[in-house]
């Protein structure tokens, strides 16, 4: 008789289990969900620099009710920060998280990264063929130091900027982060282009750019941003920087009305405006380009008022 009173209760508890655990199982499905977590952050910032993080959605629940409470956490490489704010110490990418917590709901949460780069001369662009002991000059319009020195070198009757001109009175910057003008060079209209070079220095013609002849690996920079190749690998393509140009794949940037600048052609691309408009249409100028595909550098043609493209200054 024990021995069946035994297996009675044995029966009845399993019976009881499933039926607790779909309980608690309804109990945790019907749990409401946030959302709305987001927060803005740039693409680019400079080392040393502090950003203070705001989550800026509105919060909302899945059964539109409100939680009593919301706590939001900050997360940058799984640790969480004890203020709303960072201040990156080394460059690299940072990817942080914006947390936000309520008790009886899911957690709504999101992330954005952001690469954190040093502008100076040779510190995260390496490897573009210039030396501190090249011929050089400063631009008195800029007041960072070390990020407004231009170096040169002396191909044929004329000297050449080595560095993409990074004036900040004009053009734009890559991704509209200014920290990235003097490493990659700003995007200027060819209107901008005209007048953007320092005192003693000009926008080349098309024929001094085709001076510098059609052998597109010699004007190449084997350069590196942050350890990662600039130029893309291609096996036709024999980079060697012969006449010291030093040039980079910044790419370009076109500038639609009223709206924001979209850039194109990172790390495939360097294009380059002369200061010859097109005399087949009053609305556009020439340009040089490379191609990291193409072994030669090739000509071509786009609007004055919404292509934005690299400056290299003469004299």
């Amino acid at each position: 008789m024990r021995f069946q009173h035994i297996l009675l209760l044995l029966a009845a508890l399993c019976l009881l289990a499933p039926v607790s655990c779909k309980k608690e199982e309804k109990e945790t499905a019907s749990q409401p969900t946030l959302s709305g977590a987001w927060f803005n952050l740039p693409a680019f910032g400079r080392v040393g620099q502090t950003f203070p993080l705001q989550q800026m959605g509105s919060i909302i629940s899945s059964d539109n009710t409100e939680p009593e409470t919301l706590t939001t956490y900050w997360i940058i490489e799984k640790d969480t920060l004890k203020t709303p704010s960072f201040t990156p110490e080394t460059t690299g990418i940072y990817t942080i998280r914006c947390s936000v917590a309520a008790k009886g709901y899911y957690s709504a949460s999101a992330s954005r990264s952001i690469r954190i780069i040093d502008p100076s001369f040779d510190k995260s662009v390496t490897n573009t063929g210039i030396a501190t002991t090249d011929p050089s000059i400063k631009d008195a319009r800029e007041s960072h130091a070390g990020e407004n020195r231009y170096y040169y070198a002396t191909i044929g009757e004329r000297s050449w900027f080595r560095n993409n001109l990074a004036y900040t009175g004009s053009g734009i910057a890559y991704e509209q982060a200014d920290v990235t003008s003097y490493p990659l060079g700003r995007y200027y209209t060819w209107e901008e282009a005209l007048t953007a070079c320092p005192e003693g220095w000009r926008l080349p013609t098309l024929e001094e750019f085709e001076s510098l002849g059609d052998t597109a690996g010699d004007l190449m920079a084997d350069a590196s941003m942050e350890g990662a190749r600039l130029w893309e690998f291609w096996p036709d393509v024999n980079i060697t920087n012969k006449l010291g140009f030093s040039a980079i794949p910044s790419g370009y940037a076109i500038r639609g009305q009223g709206g924001s600048p979209a850039f194109y052609g990172w790390s495939n691309y360097a294009c380059f405006w002369t200061a010859t408009p097109n005399p087949a249409d009053a609305s556009q100028a020439l340009y040089r380009y490379l191609f990291v595909e193409d072994s030669q550098v090739k000509t071509s043609s786009g609007d004055k008022a919404t292509l934005g493209l690299s400056v290299r200054c003469v004299r």
